[in-house]
């Protein structure tokens, strides 16, 4: 039997992890300062690069950034990617990629695309969120046409490329500490509309997603797997850690043209 992977995480976020580590018995075990697997909060006020970067100067073989906030694109650029695995609430969550592999056909023939984000966090690092999620989808080139930011809420009027086709993208945030946190992707096309709504990590709530053509709608399956516990399923099986910071640089400077 294989030994289980030792994990050791930040105070801040000790609470997380542990059911974490509990629901994958036979894959994580807690350890010590020696731990194969170092968690970071990426809400670290110093940064999670840095913290980061001092779990893997201290020896840790792997670091798990938990929901990593935006800091300079620059910073992030200079973390060590591959031994870094990013756990993202919503970019990571396991009913995106069944999503597009089974209508992908759909969101490519869409038109355009609108994000809807509710959440406690500040509209900037909402923002984050929808860039990750529209590059966890698919979309790639996005190109700003206008935005619109107040304190607690940010409407940005955009294109991105889906495949070879050009899509309009509009993308609406909210702040609220009564509204459920989730994120809402609605896609429009002459012939099918696809619809996806993922919630936060703390909720009991499944994620769905819907797909309605000319042969009526179906539900998927909901997923009431967290983001976070399918990365760490993927790590335990030997899961890639490297492919998502390089995008995450990229969507890191985007956002800095748009809130500086």
């Amino acid at each position: 039997m294989t030994e289980p992977i030792t994990v050791v995480a930040d105070a801040a976020i000790a609470a997380h992890v542990h059911p974490l580590v509990a629901s994958l018995p036979r894959s994580f075990a807690f350890g010590g300062a020696d731990a194969q697997v170092a968690v970071v909060d990426g809400a670290d006020p110093r940064g999670w690069d840095r913290a980061a970067g001092a779990a893997l100067d201290a020896g840790a073989e792997t670091v798990a950034v938990l929901d990593p906030a935006p800091i300079p694109a620059d910073r992030a650029a200079a973390v060590d990617g591959g031994r870094v695995l990013l756990s993202e609430t919503f970019a990571g969550h396991p009913a995106v990629a069944r999503l597009v592999e089974r209508a992908g056909a759909q969101l490519s023939a869409a038109g355009s695309a609108s994000l809807l984000g509710v959440g406690t966090a500040a509209v900037r690092e909402q923002l984050l969120e929808q860039l990750r999620l529209l590059r966890a989808i698919g979309y790639r080139e996005v190109r700003v046409r206008d935005v619109q930011l107040a304190s607690s809420s940010g409407l940005i009027s955009a294109t991105a490329r889906y495949g070879d086709a050009e899509q309009l993208l509009r993308l609406q945030i909210a702040r609220s500490s009564v509204a459920p946190a989730r994120l809402e992707l609605r896609a429009i096309g002459a012939t099918a509309v696809v619809a996806l709504e993922l919630p936060c990590s703390t909720t009991a709530r499944p994620a769905r997603a819907e797909v309605v053509d000319a042969d009526g709608a179906l539900r998927l399956p909901d997923v009431y797997e967290t983001a976070h516990r399918a990365a760490w399923r993927a790590l335990a099986a030997g899961g890639e850690r490297s492919d998502a910071l390089p995008g995450l640089v990229d969507d890191l400077r985007l956002l800095d043209t748009l809130i500086p």
